[in-house]
């Protein structure tokens, strides 16, 4: 079963997508980790993504500059197709 809701602003002249997660039920794990996460930071923005052409090359570029990566790329799978985050 979802138990979140996910709004999505689709603003043309930025060219970016606004996607909003809200959870609707109350026990469910979502849940408990969205509160835990507000509880410790309140409320904000949690996750940001881009779409860009080489994700590769700019991790490779961002780590030789000393940026700290908090998750390495990995990819996800679905009957739609592969992403890599």
């Amino acid at each position: 079963m979802v138990s979140t809701l996910v709004y999505i602003i689709n603003t043309a002249q930025l060219q970016q997508i606004i996607a909003v997660n809200s959870s609707y039920e109350p026990r469910a794990a979502v849940t408990e980790e969205m509160g835990r996460h507000l509880t410790l930071h309140g409320d904000g923005v949690k996750d940001i993504a881009f779409a860009v052409e080489d994700l590769d090359s700019i991790m490779e570029r961002a780590k030789k500059r000393g940026v700290r990566v908090v998750k390495d790329i990995w990819t996800e799978e679905d009957k739609v197709g592969k992403q890599k985050n």
